[in-house]
């Protein structure tokens, strides 16, 4: 028995909306609302609905649609790197769609689906560590796959993102200069498998090393991603400990900006008491309340020369995959001092 393929009129019924809210809702339109459109989405996912995009594609011999895919749109830095990328995309006639995968690997490979479903014609993604598997689809269907931010070892797909060891060797040169030297490292569980988060681990060893200073094991540390819980858990034994960290080196702003709320919820003063430094440059760290110190990423050159690598790659297939390194500013605010023995 032929199993009848689920249609937009079957989601509309379900959902209790008109077949063009289904239509406008899967493909992100600003008209729909954020919960309408998770509702639809939802229903597309329990339906295992499959658009095909195939007569437009007859029509114009291309979906002209590129797929992008972000663990969340927290902070501004997936909407640069989409705005860079379709700077570039935009001038040969290419319309973008946007997933969430929230964290959660179950739900990135579920827009993947729907992404190879739509027929995009390429992908530009920050992927989850450790999703390797799910990406490799993306390779095996011979679509055109960029990382953009995050990269994993994938062969045949290229990579854009900061030069993490420059960063992390760029705040540690900092902190050392301000005449710290009980610095913690915050990173996270899975860094090992970043190929723009595990440089900066790196950085922070070997500059320590350099400034012949001893990496102590209880000062580096790794949290669950996207865990509150576990960060404050984590920054709760620092603080605890005999002799604490004068300052925390986090691997990104959004961690650092947990580890600084934790900080004053425990009435640890910073940078009084401890320094804290991130890395990305988030447009929100720049805020007086937060003036945390950081090294920027320019998300929007990201998006563009993701974008750029992918239109060579969709030109000549045979193009050799690279990896871009992007080089950061420090900015020191106000969340670094010198250590308390130092004032």
């Amino acid at each position: 028995m032929q199993v009848m393929a689920v249609t937009l009129k079957d989601i509309a019924k379900k959902a209790q909306v008109t077949e063009q809210a289904v239509s406008m809702a899967l493909r992100g339109h600003s008209r729909i609302s954020k919960k309408t459109k998770q509702k639809i989405r939802k229903i597309a996912r329990e339906m295992n609905y499959r658009p095909n995009l195939h007569a437009r594609s007859l029509r114009r011999q291309s979906s002209k649609a590129v797929g992008f895919i972000f663990p969340d749109i927290t902070y501004s830095y997936a909407q640069e790197i989409a705005e860079g990328a379709r700077s570039q995309l935009n001038e040969h006639g290419y319309v973008g769609l946007i997933g969430l995968s929230s964290w959660n690997a179950d739900q990135e490979m579920q827009e993947l689906e729907l992404m190879l479903g739509f027929q995009v014609e390429a992908l530009i993604c920050t992927p989850i560590v450790g999703s390797e598997a799910t990406y490799a689809k993306a390779v095996d269907a011979g679509v055109p796959l960029v990382f953009a931010g995050n990269g994993l070892s994938i062969p045949g797909v290229a990579c854009v993102g900061l030069d993490g060891y420059d960063a992390g060797q760029k705040v540690m040169r900092h902190l050392l200069a301000l005449g710290h030297r009980r610095i913690a490292f915050m990173g996270t569980e899975s860094m090992a498998g970043s190929q723009f988060l595990s440089p900066i681990r790196e950085a922070y060893f070997h500059t320590m090393e350099q400034a012949g200073v001893p990496v102590q094991d209880h000062m580096v540390c790794y949290s669950q991603v996207g865990n509150q819980d576990s960060i404050e858990s984590i920054v709760d034994q620092l603080i605890d400990l005999e002799q604490r960290p004068t300052a925390i080196c986090c691997v990104t702003d959004a961690i650092a900006y947990l580890v600084m709320n934790r900080l004053i919820q425990r009435e640890v003063r910073v940078p009084q008491d401890i320094s804290v430094t991130g890395i990305g440059g988030l447009h929100s760290s720049s805020l007086e309340m937060i003036s945390l110190t950081t090294v920027t990423e320019d998300a929007f050159r990201v998006g563009s020369l993701a974008a750029q690598s992918l239109l060579e790659l969709m030109e000549e297939p045979d193009t050799e995959p690279d990896r871009r390194l992007v080089r950061g500013d420090l900015i020191a605010r106000k969340s670094t001092a010198p250590p308390p023995q130092r004032r």
